[in-house]
């Protein structure tokens, strides 16, 4: 093998003492050649170590198993190659025309032989070289030069688009944002979450756990929707009392990952807790999870998820709230005092709730939470000054205040309707195939026709319900101009 501090130079040739010429001339420039005499080892040595230059015999080009023309560095020409020959194998040349090559060396002949060197000649050879080696140099040292430039070019490029990028996320994060807070005011925090994620295009799915008012168990809320994944509740085995456990939340997350994907984005909503009061899990495009701001997200979540916790609180100390008595005195006052029609008396009956409360006696039910919740919600939805009361649990009375408006009470019965009564229950799951339907009715704006409506049998309460609504010329069940003889019967009744 070559000295690793001094170039390699290759010399392959029949006769050592032609060797021993180029030997001497290569030693006066300091290198020391490794000479060969058979293709076979040149083939091997050069290809463990490509030459700075090799010297080839014209005539020991091939054997019976190597071409030199099939050599890998000359196939490839990357080689510098250059051919020796004598006047007796001039005839030779011919078979080097398709070889990538340097030049040739001829052997003197004459009495000058023995005094003769190949100085000259390989000084000749060895500029073609090394002009080569410089131009390839150049050439390498342009490369990588137009490599860096390439490299700058694609990183400004890179570096614009994912700009680019960032900012129409960034759009699209306050388009959420602002989808969330234009959702009604009446609707809950998890349904205005599923008002805005329905139109979140990048958004393939998402879930959500919340905390159930026993504490004890996640529940997931029973909503149909067309992102919306509805998870089976979560039992703890024990009571969270400062919001969700960190081993509630890694057991959220793997049934979340489990029915939504491994890459599942898990949001923290932080309420009136020092730990989360809700999960929400997104299965979410790539592009959008690796740029969005999930913080500032997460945040604004929390944010609004507090705003709805502390406002639901203030309502449910300040909502005014009648006893029966007191409220049967108002539509007394009402019927006297307003008899052009000017407030409206709702009526909404949780006969079907009740039966089903009754008809699961295991299933424990949170009363107050029930109540608040459902009371503030409505508060919240309707503008008008309204005054409520109970009347057992079955009834509900609501008294609006202000010209008759039918889109009031459209509001009532859809929220009624909408509303997620199987939350309430303990073991909401055994309940969920129920159908739950508040009766949401107009009555007339009277104490004694109020009284008459509740403690009706269902029977009678439907067939008075077809002449309320039937009689339009009295307009009675409307709460409009009230005809005081229509109710001639009810009042001796009661």
């Amino acid at each position: 093998m070559s000295n690793s501090q001094a170039p390699f130079v290759a010399l392959l040739l029949e006769d050592i003492k032609e060797a021993q010429k180029f030997n001497r001339t290569f030693r006066k420039l300091g290198i020391l050649p490794q000479y060969f005499s058979n293709l076979g080892e040149f083939w091997k040595a050069t290809l463990e170590e490509k030459p700075v230059l090799a010297i080839v015999d014209i005539k020991v080009m091939s054997d019976r198993n190597f071409f030199l023309g099939d050599h890998p560095h000359v196939k490839s020409e990357s080689l510098p190659l250059v051919f020796y020959y004598k006047e007796q194998t001039k005839a030779l040349l011919s078979s080097t025309t398709d070889i990538f090559h340097f030049g040739f060396i001829c052997k003197e002949e004459g009495r000058a032989q023995l005094h003769s060197n190949y100085d000259g000649q390989v000084k000749s050879v060895l500029k073609r070289v090394n002009k080569y080696v410089d131009l390839g140099n150049d050439n390498t040292r342009l490369v990588d030069d137009l490599k860096r430039e390439r490299n700058k070019t694609r990183l400004l490029i890179s570096s614009g688009q994912r700009q680019r990028q960032k900012r129409e996320i960034e759009k699209l994060q306050i388009k959420i944002i602002d989808r969330v807070e234009a959702a009604p005011s009446a609707l809950s925090f998890f349904d205005r979450i599923n008002y805005a994620m329905s139109s979140w295009k990048e958004l393939d799915r998402f879930a959500y756990f919340e905390l159930s008012d026993s504490g004890n168990k996640l529940i997931s809320p029973k909503v149909q929707s067309s992102k919306y994944t509805m998870i089976p509740s979560l039992w703890l085995g024990e009571k969270g009392k400062n919001g969700i456990e960190y081993f509630a939340q890694n057991m959220a997350y793997q049934v979340a990952s489990d029915l939504l994907g491994e890459e599942v984005k898990v949001i923290r909503i932080y309420g009136k807790n020092d730990l989360p009061d809700a999960l929400l899990f997104l299965n979410i495009e790539e592009s959008v999870k690796s740029l969005f701001d999930w913080r500032v997200f997460e945040t604004f979540l929390s944010s609004a998820f507090r705003k709805e916790y502390i406002s639901d609180e203030y309502e449910k100390g300040h909502l005014e709230k009648s006893s029966s008595w007191n409220f049967l005195t108002v539509l007394d006052e009402e019927f006297n005092e307003n008899f052009k029609g000017k407030s409206q008396l709702i009526d909404i009956g949780f006969g079907q709730l009740h039966n089903l409360i009754n008809k699961n006696q295991g299933v424990a039910f949170f009363w107050k939470s029930f109540c608040d919740d459902f009371v503030t919600g409505l508060r919240k939805g309707i503008k008008k000054p309204l005054t409520l009361s109970f009347f057992g649990v079955d009834h509900l009375a609501v008294l609006l205040e202000g010209e008759t408006d039918h889109g009031e009470f459209e509001f009532i019965k859809k929220y009624a309707m909408d509303f997620s009564y199987w939350r309430y229950f303990e073991d909401e799951d055994t309940i969920f195939s129920e159908i739950i339907e508040a009766d949401v009715k107009m009555v007339p704006v009277s104490a004694r026709a109020y009284l008459s409506y509740i403690q009706k049998p269902k029977d009678a309460q439907q067939s008075r319900r077809r002449t309320f609504q039937t009689n339009d010329s009295k307009k009675i069940a409307w709460g409009s101009a009230v005809d005081v003889n229509s109710f001639g019967d009810t009042m001796n009744e009661v």
